[in-house]
């Protein structure tokens, strides 16, 4: 028998109300008012912001694209492939560049959990955002990674337009040799630069 979020997610018609049904989930198991959830754009090998609550233009048009050598929540997030949790973004150095834009738009606070499929593939990153400071217990945080697990299986039978279940078995394999590859692009960048990680450009 399905959860009631996979019963929900089971009628998904896109990846955008996809999203934006996971955002939901999100922010009530976080009880948070921002958040934002993003989708992994292999082309062009970045996050996007795909569904978002409480931001205005600022925040959107700065964090508008995340790439994986940045040092934002969701960018470490992607590369560990594991929930991080800021609880004061002002004390976190690698925020420095951008945490006037965070403390306009009202966050102090941010976690940001991988979208993973049960088949490992990374597809995207489900984060909320908090006015105060704040560290998530770990019943929220099990429950955040289970609602964006069921959210990327989801996905990835969406993007095989309801085929079968060896199309969403390759699918996931092939996502998950794209993240793969990503990271070892990312990893090389980074051996790279001496002055990581405060010199990448920063976006959330």
């Amino acid at each position: 028998m399905l959860d009631p979020l996979s019963e929900k997610l089971r009628y998904g018609r896109d990846a955008h109300s996809l999203a934006g049904c996971l955002l939901h989930e999100g922010l009530m198991l976080s009880q948070a008012r921002f958040g934002n959830v993003q989708l992994m754009n292999w082309k062009n090998g970045c996050l996007e912001i795909e569904a978002q609550s409480g931001f205005g233009d600022e925040f959107l048009n700065f964090f508008k694209q995340v790439y994986f050598a940045d040092v934002s929540a969701c960018a470490r997030a992607f590369r560990k492939r594991s929930s991080i949790v800021i609880e004061d973004v002002t004390t976190d150095q690698q925020f420095a560049p951008c945490c006037e834009i965070l403390m306009r738009a009202g966050v102090r606070a941010v976690q940001s959990t991988p979208m993973i499929s049960s088949g490992g593939a990374l597809v995207g990153i489900l984060s909320t955002h908090f006015p105060i400071l704040h560290r998530p217990g770990e019943i929220e945080m099990r429950n955040l990674r289970h609602a964006a697990q069921v959210a990327a299986d989801a996905l990835i039978l969406i993007r095989v337009n309801g085929g079968s279940s060896s199309d969403a078995i390759d699918a996931s394999l092939e996502i998950v040799r794209d993240s793969q590859d990503a990271l070892e692009r990312t990893e090389k960048l980074l051996l790279r630069d001496p002055l990581y990680p405060s010199s990448p450009s920063l976006t959330a």
